[in-house]
C-alpha cells in the first residue's frame, strides 16, 4: 500500500514515509527544500529514481539502503533497512556498506531505454514542457520528459546505409523552433540531416544538397542520391530522378546524367524531365592508334548493326580501315561495358565496375555532391524535402537566432527569385547549429578555427562566446570580434568534445565534457569549476545540454554506457561530501584475502586498478593496486611463502602477481600460455601453492607461485573454451573442478593433472560457472549454465544429484556455493536480483537482494557476508537475526 504525506520534516524523519510514499510526490517535497539534509536525502532518492515506481516496498527499501550506503552514510542505510513498513517482514538481508565512487549528490535520474552508446542530446521545450532529444547508435532518436523522466516517444532514422541496408546511426542533434513549431533537426552517420517535428515525432522533412539553380528552375539531391527538380515561382516538384551520377549542360541544355546499380545510364532534360538519347551495350572497346574505340550493338528497323564510337571525340569512326583493325585488335582492352549516345555524340561511358564517367568538354556548373546551402540576394539559405513532397527553404541567417534556447528557423517563399549554390565550405551543420559562431554573412568567429565547439552566454551583459582551444581549456571570447577575454576554464586534461551553459537562480554555469572521461561544472562569473566532476556515467560521455526545468538549471548527458543521465546545477556552491574512492568503469571480479589479521575484499575492473576493502567497515584498506594491462579478467588470491599475494590475469595473456601488504609488484608476469585467461584460482598440491588457470583454450594449466613455474602438464580432455575452476579436497587430494563450452563438468586430480572419471554430463548449452564446497556428507559442486539451471554434482561419485530451474537466465551467469548447518547452498546473481538456493531440493530460499542495477560479479564472504558487485560500486551484505 502506497502512503501519502505533504510534510516535508515528517517525511525526512520517518524512513517508512520515504519507502512507502509515491515517489512523484517525494521528488516534488524535496525539490522544495534546499538545506544541506534534504539534499542529501534527496540524492539518495534521486540515485535510483528510476526504478521505484515499479518496485514493491521491501524492493524500495532494499534499494534506498543500498543508495544511502553508497553515498557514504552508513547510519541512514541502516534506518532504512529496518524501517517496519505495514504487512511487510522485516528484511532477512541489509546492506553493511557499499563503495559510491558515481554517485553524486547533484545526480538526478538516468534516462535508460537506448540499445547502444548515446553520442549527441539536445533540450527543447514543448508546450512549455522541458525535453530532452538523444541520439544514439542504436539508431533510434528518443524523446524524454525532463520533468518525469519518461519517454515520450522514439523514431528510427529514416535513411538506409547503401553498404550495408541497415539504418544509419544518429550522430549529431539540434533543437530549433521551425515556423513556430518545436522541432529538433539530426545529422545520421549517412549524411542525412532530417528534421523531426516534437509535438509528434514523426519525421516532416529532409535537408537537401543543392546542385543548380537555372533560372526559374532549382535542382536537389537528396542523402540517397535522388535529384528533384523544383519550379521556383511555385515550389512544386516538377522531377524525380533517382541515381545521379552527373549534371551537364548539352548545346545549351541542361541536363542530367543518372546511372542505375546495373550500369545502365540514362540522360534527362531537366526542364522538362525527358529521357533523351539511348544507352547501348558495348561489345569492344580497345585501342586504335592510340585512340579509344568502341564498339556497340544497335536495333535499327529490326536489323543488328555495327556501330564504331571514338570515344576520344564522341563521334562514330568514319575511317573504312576501323572496322578491320578492330577485328584484329586483341579482345576487350578497356573495360567499357556500356556508352550513352545524345543527338549522335557519345556523351557517357560505363565502366564493368559501374563507375560512369562524363566525355568531353561539357560543362558542368556543380559538383557531383552538390553544396550545403544556397544564396538567395546574398542571404544563406537551406532546402528541405517536406513529408508531402513539397519544396521549403529555410532562412538560416534571419534573427533572432535563439528563443528559449532553441534555435530559430524561418521560411522563405518561393517567388521566382534566382537561387545559387553557395561556396562548398559553408556547411549546412555549422549554420544550423550556430557553430560558426560569427556574424551571419561572415561565415565564423576570428580566430575560430571551422567546426570548433562551442556555446553562448551573456556575462554581465555582454554576449560572449565559449570555444574549445587545443591546449584542452575552454576560453570565454567577445561575440563580436572574437578577443579573449580575461582567465579561461582550466582543468581537463584531454580535449573537449562538447559544452553547453545555461543561466538560471541568479548564476551563470557552464558544463563540458572531454576525452579524460570527466563532465565538468563551472561558474561563468569566476571562472572556476563547481565542485568534483560529475560522476554517474560508466565511460566516455559523449555530449551535453542544458535546459531550465522547474526554474532550476539542468544538465543532460549523453554516455557510452548506452545512457542518459540528468543533473540538477542548482546544487552548484552547496557543500557536499567529498567524492568518494573506487572504480571507475565495471567491477570484473571479486575475492577475499587476509591483510595485516584483518579479512579483506578485493575488486578488480575494467579500469584497469583492484582495489582493497576493509570487510568491516567498507573503507579502503591500501592503496589501489595498478600494473594491469587493460581490464582485469580475472582475480584470485593466495599466501606464498608467508605472504598474502593478489594475482590478476587481463587481456595481454600475462598473469601478475602482487604483495597485498606493499602493493607492489612480484617477478615478472607470468605468461599463461592462453589466448586470455577466463578464471583462476588456488591449491595446495604436494606443500607448494598452486595457480589452476582456465582460458579461452580447453586446456587448464597449473603454476608454481613461489617460483611462476609450469606444474606438470596441462590438464587435456574440454572439447572448448573453459570457463570456470574450482578448487576443493577429495579423499584427501587436492582437485580442480572446470566447466566450459563443451557443456560438461569436469574434475582432476591435481597432484597427477589426471581427469578422474567419465565428464559430468547434463546441461544443454555453455557451463559458465562452478563453485565446489565441503558438506558433512562430502566435497560437492555446483554449476550454472546458459540452460537457465543449477546442477549439483557429488564429486565422490561422480553424479548429478539434483537440478533446478533458475527464474531467469540473464545477468552475470555466476554461482557461488557456501555452506549452512553444514548443507550446500548457492548464491545466484539474475539481473538485479540476488537469490538463494537448495541445491538439493530444487527449492529457491529467498530472493536476498535487490540491487539498484544488475549485478556483475559476486562471491561469499568470512562471518557468512556476501559481496557484490553492480557496476562501479561493491556492497556487503549480511543477514540479520529475526
Amino acid at each position: 500500500m502506497r502512503t501519502f504525506v505533504s510534510d516535508i520534516d515528517e517525511l525526512l524523519a520517518k524512513p517508512e514515509l520515504l519507502i512507502s510514499s509515491e515517489p512523484a510526490q517525494v521528488l516534488e517535497l524535496l525539490n522544495d527544500r534546499r538545506d544541506p539534509r534534504a539534499l542529501f536525502v534527496a540524492a539518495v532518492y534521486r540515485a535510483s529514481v528510476g526504478v521505484h515506481e515499479r518496485m514493491s516496498l521491501p524492493q524500495r527499501r532494499q534499494v534506498l539502503s543500498m543508495d544511502a550506503a553508497r553515498l557514504g552514510d552508513r547510519a541512514l542505510a541502516a534506518r532504512l533497512a529496518t524501517a517496519r513498513l505495514p504487512d511487510v517482514a522485516p528484511a532477512a538481508w541489509i546492506v553493511n556498506w557499499a563503495s559510491g565512487s558515481l554517485t553524486d549528490y547533484r545526480h538526478l535520474r538516468c534516462l535508460t531505454g537506448h540499445g547502444g552508446p548515446v553520442i549527441a542530446v539536445a533540450t527543447a521545450a514543448v508546450h512549455g514542457k522541458p525535453v530532452a532529444v538523444t541520439g544514439s547508435r542504436d539508431k533510434t532518436l528518443r524523446v524524454w520528459d525532463l520533468t518525469t523522466g519518461e519517454q515520450m516517444f522514439e523514431s528510427g532514422t529514416r535513411h538506409t546505409d547503401p553498404i550495408s541496408s541497415q539504418r544509419a546511426e544518429v550522430v549529431d542533434v539540434v533543437s530549433a523552433t521551425c515556423d513556430g513549431r518545436p522541432a529538433v533537426i539530426t545529422r545520421d552517420a549517412g549524411g542525412s540531416v532530417l528534421v523531426w517535428d516534437l509535438e509528434t515525432g514523426q519525421n516532416v522533412g529532409e535537408f537537401m544538397r543543392v546542385l543548380d539553380g537555372p533560372p526559374q528552375v532549382l535542382v536537389t539531391m537528396s542523402a540517397d542520391r535522388t535529384v528533384y527538380v523544383w519550379s521556383l515561382s511555385t515550389g512544386r516538384l516538377m522531377h524525380a530522378l533517382p541515381s545521379m551520377a552527373h549534371l551537364a549542360t548539352l548545346s545549351g541544355r541542361r541536363v542530367l546524367v543518372t546511372a542505375e546499380p546495373d550500369g545502365v545510364t540514362h540522360v534527362w532534360d531537366l526542364v522538362d524531365g525527358r529521357r533523351i538519347g539511348a544507352c547501348l551495350p558495348v561489345t569492344k572497346a580497345v585501342m586504335i592508334d592510340g585512340r579509344p574505340v568502341a564498339q556497340v550493338a544497335q536495333v535499327a528497323q529490326n536489323d543488328r548493326s555495327m556501330f564504331l564510337w571514338d570515344l576520344a571525340t564522341g563521334r562514330p569512326v568514319g575511317d573504312p580501315q576501323a572496322h578491320l583493325m578492330l577485328a584484329q585488335a586483341d579482345d576487350d582492352t578497356l573495360d567499357i561495358t556500356t556508352v550513352t549516345v545524345v543527338d549522335g555524340r557519345v556523351i557517357t561511358v560505363t565502366l564493368a565496375s559501374h563507375e560512369t564517367h562524363l566525355l568531353g568538354d561539357h560543362p558542368s556548373s556543380t559538383p557531383a555532391l552538390g553544396t550545403d546551402t544556397a544564396l538567395l540576394e546574398g542571404r544563406h539559405v537551406a532546402v528541405t524535402l517536406e513529408a508531402e513532397r513539397s519544396l521549403r527553404m529555410w532562412d538560416l541567417t534571419a534573427g533572432p537566432l535563439y528563443r528559449e534556447g532553441m534555435r530559430v528557423l524561418a521560411t522563405v517563399e518561393p517567388t521566382g527569385r534566382p537561387v545559387v549554390p553557395a561556396d562548398s565550405d559553408v556547411r549546412l551543420w555549422d549554420l544550423v547549429t550556430d557553430r560558426t559562431i560569427g556574424h551571419p554573412h561572415a561565415g565564423r568567429l576570428p580566430g575560430v578555427s571551422p567546426g570548433t565547439p562551442a556555446a553562448r552566454a551573456v556575462l554581465d551583459g555582454r554576449e560572449v562566446v565559449l570555444t574549445v582551444e587545443k591546449d584542452h581549456t575552454v576560453q570565454v571570447r567577445d561575440s563580436e570580434t572574437g578577443r579573449c577575454l580575461d582567465q579561461v576554464l582550466t582543468g581537463h586534461t584531454d580535449r573537449v568534445l562538447s559544452l553547453a551553459a545555461v543561466a538560471a537562480e541568479g548564476r551563470n554555469l557552464a558544463v563540458t565534457t572531454a576525452l579524460d572521461g570527466t563532465v565538468r561544472l563551472w561558474d561563468l562569473d569566476s571562472r572556476q569549476q563547481e565542485g568534483p566532476p560529475l560522476t554517474g556515467h560508466i565511460g566516455q560521455v559523449w555530449d551535453v545540454a542544458t535546459t531550465v526545468v522547474g526554474g532550476r538549471p539542468v544538465a543532460v548527458t549523453a554516455g557510452a554506457d548506452h545512457s542518459v543521465h540528468t543533473w540538477d546545477l542548482g546544487h552548484a556552491g552547496v557543500s557536499a561530501a567529498h567524492p568518494r574512492a573506487g572504480h571507475t568503469r565495471t567491477i570484473t571480479a571479486v575475492g577475499t584475502a587476509v591483510l595485516r589479521g584483518q579479512p579483506v575484499a578485493i575488486t578488480a575492473g575494467a579500469d584497469a586498478t583492484v582495489r582493497i576493502w576493509d570487510l568491516a567497515t567498507g573503507r579502503e584498506a591500501a592503496d589501489p593496486l595498478t600494473g594491469s594491462v587493460g581490464k582485469v579478467c580475472a582475480l584470485t588470491s593466495a599466501v606464498v611463502s608467508g605472504r598474502t599475494v593478489v594475482i590478476t590475469a587481463g587481456p595481454d595473456t600475462r598473469i601478475h602477481m602482487h604483495d597485498l601488504a606493499t602493493g607492489r609488484l612480484i617477478g615478472e608476469p607470468i605468461l599463461s600460455g592462453h589466448a586470455r585467461v577466463t578464471a583462476m584460482t588456488c591449491a595446495e598440491v604436494n606443500r607448494r601453492t598452486v595457480l589452476v588457470t582456465s582460458g579461452t583454450d580447453p586446456a587448464p594449466r597449473l603454476w608454481d607461485l613461489a617460483t611462476a613455474e609450469p606444474v606438470g602438464t596441462a590438464l587435456t580432455g574440454h572439447s572448448s573454451r573453459v570457463t570456470a575452476v574450482s578448487t576443493t579436497q577429495l579423499d584427501g587430494r587436492p582437485v580442480a573442478v572446470t566447466a566450459g563450452w563443451d557443456n560438461t563438468v569436469r574434475l582432476w586430480d591435481l597432484s597427477t593433472s589426471r581427469q578422474i572419471g567419465d565428464p559430468l554430463t547434463g546441461h544443454t548449452d555453455w557451463v559458465t560457472s562452478v563453485s565446489a564446497v565441503q558438506t558433512k556428507e562430502g566435497p560437492v559442486a555446483v554449476s550454472r549454465s546458459r540452460d537457465g539451471t543449477l546442477r549439483l554434482w557429488d564429486l565422490t561419485t561422480g553424479q548429478q544429484t539434483a537440478s533446478t530451474t533458475l527464474d531467469t537466465a540473464t545477468g552475470c551467469q555466476t554461482v557461488s556455493a557456501t555452506v549452512r548447518d553444514g548443507r550446500p547452498l548457492a548464491v545466484t546473481a539474475e539481473a538485479d536480483r540476488i537469490r538463494m538456493w537448495n541445491p538439493a531440493s530444487g527449492r529457491r530460499i529467498e530472493t536476498v537482494y535487490v540491487l539498484p542495477q544488475p549485478a556483475c560479479a559476486l562471491t561469499t564472504a568470512p562471518g557468512g557476508q556476501l559481496l557484490v558487485a553492480f557496476g562501479t560500486d561493491i556492497a556487503s551484505l549480511r543477514r540479520t537475526e529475526r
